[in-house]
């Protein structure tokens, strides 16, 4: 688990994009959910740019790291830390901003539509501001030795004969990773979008 946070905070694209989002965002003494929270980083950026509260919320033992995090910032009496699945928690108040890093590998398969769809309906003010606010969904060819080994690492140099049939299996599996520009065979497509702020129904079309 702590692996996989480390890769979401030392990802510096990924990261950056969300500081400039909050920086925009964010308004002196906003209160706000950070909705599925992990380690705590994006409701520690929203204090840093001036919010007054953050209502950090998760369902995992990372509720515990975002609480040490914030208080080693000097930042713990401005958060409360709830360790529950969202759609679970009451808040006491409606907030400014409701935040959500669960982007999954392709923007909304890590549950990010129903988080924030439900989040934006009982904790959000109206006319509040969600972040993000929408997704784009785009689908490019790739050529990419780093990809092919990822993806065929069943049928790599010493795994033993009798295991490559499991090749089959990791070819149709997600796997994360950074590409150069001069990888992608031609200009992405773009597949359509998810706009969290209207009603979104539970399947998306054309997936």
């Amino acid at each position: 688990m702590l692996n996989e946070h480390l890769g979401y905070i030392s990802d510096p694209v990924r990261l950056e994009r969300f500081r400039v989002a909050i920086a925009n965002a964010i308004r002196q003494g906003d209160r706000v959910a950070d909705v599925g929270c992990g380690s705590g980083i994006l409701g520690l950026l929203c204090l840093r740019e001036g919010a007054n509260f953050v209502y950090a919320i998760d369902s995992s033992a990372m509720i515990e790291v975002a609480r040490e995090s914030l208080v080693r910032a000097g930042m713990g009496n401005k958060a409360s830390f709830i360790r529950e699945q969202s759609e679970q928690v009451n808040l006491p108040e409606a907030v400014d901003v409701v935040i959500c890093d669960h982007v999954g590998y392709f923007g909304f398969d890590y549950g990010i539509v129903q988080f924030i769809e439900d989040a934006r309906r009982r904790f959000l003010k109206p006319g509040g501001t969600l972040i993000p606010a929408q997704i784009k969904l785009q689908l490019a060819a790739v050529e990419s030795d780093k990809c092919r080994n990822m993806a065929e690492g069943w049928r790599a140099d010493g795994v033993p004969a009798e295991f490559h049939w499991l090749c089959h299996h990791r070819v149709n599996s997600k796997h994360a990773v950074n590409l150069q520009r001069e990888e992608l065979l031609g200009v992405p497509a773009e597949l359509g979008g998810i706009d969290f702020r209207d009603n979104n129904p539970d399947f998306f079309p054309g997936m």
